[in-house]
Order: C-alpha cells, then structure tokens, then sequence
C-alpha cells in the first residue's frame, strides 16, 4: 500500500518523526548546527529520520512493506525508528525548526505536516531519491515491521547541506 504526499520544502530537511516519543523544544536560541545535533540525538533514540532535500514542493510516496520484503536494508539511507503510538507525521524542516524554538508549538499544528497511520512498533525506514523530473514522487520512503533487537544503517541525515 502506498500512499503520496505533498510537502513544501524552504529549506534543509523532511522528516518522519514519531510525535509522543520526539523531543521537539531544543531552546529559544538554537543555532543551525545545534538542530541538527538534536536530529541525530533523537535519530539515534530511533524517534526521528530526517533527510535533506532541495526548496520546493516534494511529493513524498509512503509505502508500508511486510518484513520479508524489505529490499536492501543496508542502503545509505537507512535506519529504524519507532511509532510508539501507532503513528509517524511526516513533516518538514519549517515545523521541526518552530516546534524546537517554542515548548508549546506542536509538530502536528504545523500545516505542512502530515499523520501517518501505523501499527505501534518498531520499523526499518528507508528512503530512495528520485532526481528525475518525470519521476511520480520525489522520495519513497519504505517502512517494514522488524525485531527489537536488529540496527540498521549509520545515525545520520542523507543528502542535507545543514551545516
């Protein structure tokens, strides 16, 4: 099953983030670098796997795969993030950056963010770039049930220019 999505991109990022275990307030004075420290923070907590992206409109495909059809799970952009609530939002840099400067912006408030539907547990997620124009969505993003115990990929942020 897949589903697309738009979300608009000014700058840096999208994410999918799961909203009862991510910690969003980083500080009224955070710097650049310091959110994307707190990405990687919170990544490495399996809470959130952000990806960079250009300025513009994406489409963003998401597709739910049952465990034993997950395709190459050590691909560059790779790692497990949990919904520990039974959904993820996907959502871009302009929510995270307000929701980490304000205790009391909500991921979900944010207009540009989207709730995904997902069983609570624990997924492999991996996201494949599209760069041509006559693609149907700009970024697939694939998620698969998997063990509590199994790590995948490196606690990073594929294809962003944040500094």
């Amino acid at each position: 099953m897949q589903s697309i999505f738009k979300v608009p991109a000014d700058y840096g990022c999208l994410a999918l983030v799961d909203p009862k275990s991510y910690q969003a307030f980083v500080g009224e004075d955070w710097a650049i670098r310091g959110l994307k420290g707190h990405l990687l923070e919170q990544a490495a907590r399996e809470r959130v796997f952000a990806w960079g992206c250009a300025y513009g409109n994406h489409r963003v495909a998401i597709e739910f795969l049952t465990s034993d059809r997950f395709p190459d799970i050590e691909a560059p952009a790779c790692l497990q993030v949990i919904a520990t609530a039974g959904h993820f939002i996907l959502t871009d840099y302009d929510a995270l950056a307000n929701s980490a400067q304000y205790e009391d912006e909500s991921l979900i408030d944010q207009g540009s963010s989207h709730l995904i539907e997902a069983p609570a547990g624990r997924y492999a997620c991996r996201v494949v770039r599209f760069d041509e124009e006559t693609a149907e969505v700009d970024f697939l993003v694939q998620l698969a049930p998997i063990e509590p115990d199994r790590a995948i990929g490196p606690v990073q942020i594929p294809w962003s220019d944040i500094p």
